[in-house]
This record gives structure tokens, sequence and C-alpha cells, in this order.
């Protein structure tokens, strides 16, 4: 199968490409030996997939870096160029798959390995789910057992309650998403759970009195990720999928 055929595939699957989405680098005549789906294009994915001889990276989020909406013009920075002389080297190509598959199963899939059961909001990216009230703390903790991490990161006391629960997952808590955090507040959450925030949203939900918990960008989106791995893998079964995950980028000491 070509990537273009592949990608007639997807839309046929999943819906039309958003703007920021579709083959960000290679031929769409290439024909397609193997898949890595993966949630960032980093050295260690493409080095997964020279192994596994897959030439086609399906990644969640933009290769390049800083990423295209920054530059006004067409331009590559060092990290880019980097990574796009790794693909050339191996003749990898890479298609983005972003909204498609947060709509498809990312959103929903980080509430169910969370436990937090139905939404009682569901309404485009925003999901708010109701639980049995416990301390910021207790539910952090919760947080921590059913991801298997050693630590999160918190906003607010850790006495505050938390009953209703506002998702901010990937990169919806950081200021440059902040209508979405905006538009979360206004369903009269106690509390978000988010991938990734930066200290304009901490300061500001702290300000309201709005706990967070933050697990990081990737880990919020992996299991979706997952999941739409091995969806495609029943898709296309002549083609071996791989998923491959990167390791969290920071220590804590």
């Amino acid at each position: 199968m070509k990537i273009k055929e592949f990608i007639g595939l997807l839309n046929g699957w999943l819906g039309k490409f958003h703007q920021e989405e579709g083959l960000l680098y290679g031929d769409e005549k290439q024909i397609i030996k193997g898949i890595t789906v993966c949630w960032m294009v980093t050295k260690k994915v493409i080095e997964f997939s020279v192994k596994k001889r897959n030439n086609l990276i399906i990644s969640h989020e933009d290769i390049f870096f800083p990423p295209d909406y920054v530059f006004s013009a067409k331009r590559k920075g060092i990290v880019s160029s980097e990574r796009i002389s790794l693909l050339k080297k191996h003749k990898i190509s890479v298609i983005r798959i972003h909204y498609l598959a947060d709509r498809y199963c990312v959103l929903d899939d980080f509430a169910i390995v969370l436990s937090l059961g139905k939404p009682v909001v569901k309404r485009g990216p925003h999901r708010v789910y109701e639980i049995k009230e416990i301390t910021l703390q207790k539910f952090a903790s919760n947080v921590k057992r059913h991801l298997n991490l050693e630590k999160v990161r918190i906003t607010g006391s850790p006495g505050w309650k938390v009953k209703r629960i506002g998702g901010l997952w990937g990169g919806l808590g950081l200021s440059i998403n902040a209508v979405f955090i905006d538009e979360i507040l206004r369903y009269n959450v106690d509390t978000v759970i988010a991938g990734e925030v930066d200290e304009y949203t901490m300061r500001a939900l702290k300000d309201m009195n709005i706990g967070i918990v933050e697990v990081g960008h990737e880990i919020s989106e992996e299991t979706g990720l997952k999941h739409f791995t091995r969806d495609l893998q029943e898709k296309i079964k002549t083609i071996p999928v791989s998923y491959c995950s990167n390791d969290i980028p920071y220590t804590t000491f």
C-alpha cells in the first residue's frame, strides 16, 4: 500500500485531516513496509522505526521545533533540521494525526484509565466528571496509582475538596490554549486534571481556588494512542503496526 492510498483509508475511517494534520514529511508514493505510532517524533522513535524496519511514522504531535505556528514564514529550527536529516537518511515519512485521534478516542480513554466514570458534560473537547468528594491530595494519589506514576504536580492546597473535575488533557492546560481553560471553568469545576500546564495557568486557577493535578502531556494522551494503534492494526492486517513510547524527559529529586 502506498502512503497516498493509506491517507485515503485514514480519511475514510476518521474523517478529513484538519489544518495541522496530514503528511508532514516524505513521499506519498512511498510503499509502506511498517508503521510506528507515537506521541512525538524523537530520535528514540526514529531509531525504534529503523530497528523495526518501519518506514512510516504516525505522530500525534508536530515533528517540528519550534512548531509551525511559531514562525510567520516557512522556516525550520535547528531541532527540526536534525530530525528531518534522520528521516531523510532512513527514508521514513511522517503523518500527523492530532484532532482526529483526539476525537476518535484520546479524550475519552484517559478518563477510562482513571476510572472517572461517564462525563456529566461532553461537549467538543470538554469533559467534566463528578466523583464522591475527596481531598486534592487523595485525588492526586488515586491518579498516581491508576497511571503507575511516582509523582504528579499539584496546584492548590492538598486539603481542597474535589468533586467536580474538568479535563484538560494533553496541552489544553497551557496558557496558549487559554480559551479552552476559560471554557472549562464555566462548567463550575473545582479541580482540573491536566496533561501539561504552565505557571500562567497555575496562578490563574489558584486565584480561583481550583486545584490542578498535572500528569504529563504524553502520559495523558498515550492510552488513547495505544487504542488507536490496536484499531489501526485491525484495519490493515498485512502491514505491521507498532507503538513507541518516549521516556519521561525529566527527573525529579
